[in-house]
């Protein structure tokens, strides 16, 4: 069935982020970024057509090869299920799931299956409510893998949120340049700059000593503007958003942005934020010809747009979960979360302090010079089990932006469910 789209709203930015070091030529200003900006191309009219199904399908099938298919639906199964046992676990304040004490993790294998971690040592005796739940969890999904851990995801938890509290106030060594639950592994990393024995053992002594600790190389992270590319063409924006029932607008990078700066032709922005647990701008189009949808930009291997953005922004995430990216520079790209949070300092400018970032997450998609910015989705484009609130069946769910890239062009994104709470934002 053919279905009917709103214009097409692409705006080309000149950010992105890289963790790696940078010379001060690389950097311009806000004023002159503004100067350089496209204006927006607006498309009429276009339809979801057999030729884009066609060209998608050969895509993912070079990509993932002729069983494509059946690894999207497994692994968008397999997150389906996750959600559901996690739905059995009583909720904290927030509404955030609480784990047993004997259960380790919940993660999405390289087959797309999905890995029940338990600690057997903690497996509740029979005959009681807490085996019940055991039992539950374990029947949930019939293909799920069951795997033994030492260590609850609880415990680890409740590390890493000591850690975030001491990163966010400056209070770890800045020899710490990231840390982050490797759900997989069952530990919790932390990379320091000089990972000798003696910077291992003073964060024990001042920190935390703890088994499910593990040290690893880390590496300097700052940011990047791209001022050589050509007709100053570069980032990306994420998805649409708007404050209030009328307004109009959309989320983009923090990172390089002012607030109250106008940006030609397209909007203002009316708010940022770099540091805590969001890079993130949201700018106001209101009263400008620029006009945000929902649309896929046509970028390769696609060559027409087609509405394919639910307005249904996730808040969960798991290692091995499927997402993909639209950015400017290197079109649509997928891949796997590899670290579903992710902390690590940033910096704004070269000659900037470094800045803390906590509840990231840190992916194995491609990015690039340009990309900063780009929406970043849930693939799933197959048959589900359930229709999302906006009724829709196409899992293209709103996940975040791609705002950061590793020195091996492996994307970090902004969750796009924190964004819309600290903007006071919602999808449209």
């Amino acid at each position: 069935m053919k279905t009917k789209l709103m214009k097409l709203f692409l705006v080309a930015f000149i950010f992105t982020v890289t963790i790696t070091s940078v010379s001060a030529n690389t950097f311009i200003d806000t004023n002159q970024l503004n100067q350089k900006m496209q204006k927006p191309d607006l498309t009429d009219e276009v339809f979801e057509t057999k030729e884009f199904n066609e060209s998608r399908a050969k895509y993912l099938k070079e990509v993932y090869g002729e069983n494509w298919k059946e690894l999207y639906t497994r692994n968008a199964n397999s997150v389906e299920n996750a959600k559901k046992i996690e739905s059995e676990f009583p909720k904290d304040l927030k509404g955030n799931p609480i784990y047993p004490e004997y259960i380790g993790g919940l993660y999405i294998n390289d087959d797309d299956y999905l890995v029940i971690q338990v600690v057997n040592k903690k497996i509740p005796k029979s005959k009681t409510s807490q085996n019940t739940l055991y039992q539950k969890v374990l029947s949930v999904d019939k293909n799920a893998i069951v795997e033994s851990v030492n260590y609850s995801f609880s415990e680890i938890t409740v590390i890493n949120e000591m850690l975030e509290n001491l990163f966010l106030e400056n209070k770890l060594s800045s020899s710490v340049m990231a840390f982050y639950i490797d759900v997989i592994n069952n530990k919790i990393v932390v990379e320091l700059s000089i990972c000798s024995e003696q910077e291992k053992q003073e964060f024990k002594n001042s920190v935390i000593d703890s088994p499910i600790i593990t040290f690893k190389k880390g590496k300097e992270t700052t940011v990047t503007l791209n001022a050589g590319a050509p007709n100053g063409a570069g980032g990306s924006v994420g998805y649409r958003a708007r404050k209030g029932s009328s307004g109009q607008g959309f989320v983009t990078h923090g990172h390089g942005m002012t607030v109250n700066s106008v940006i030609t032709g397209i909007g203002k922005v009316k708010n940022k934020r770099f540091g805590g647990n969001i890079d993130a701008s949201w700018v106001d189009t209101n009263g400008y010809s620029a006009t945000p949808t929902n649309n896929w930009h046509a970028y390769p291997p696609y060559t027409i747009p087609t509405l394919s953005l639910s307005t249904v922004v996730k808040d969960s995430f798991f290692e091995g979960e499927r997402v993909g990216r639209i950015g400017s520079a290197s079109g649509h790209r997928t891949g796997k979360i590899t670290k579903a949070s992710y902390s690590t300092s940033v910096k704004e400018c070269e000659t900037c302090s470094s800045v803390n970032f906590t509840k990231m997450v840190l992916t194995d998609v491609y990015q690039t010079f340009g990309d900063s910015g780009g929406i970043v989705y849930y693939t799933l484009k197959a048959p589900i089990t359930m229709p999302f609130p906006d009724g829709s069946t196409e899992a293209h769910l709103t996940a975040g932006i791609g705002v950061f890239k590793t020195s091996d062009n492996k994307m970090v994104f902004s969750r796009a469910d924190l964004i819309n709470s600290a903007f006071g934002l919602s999808r449209y």
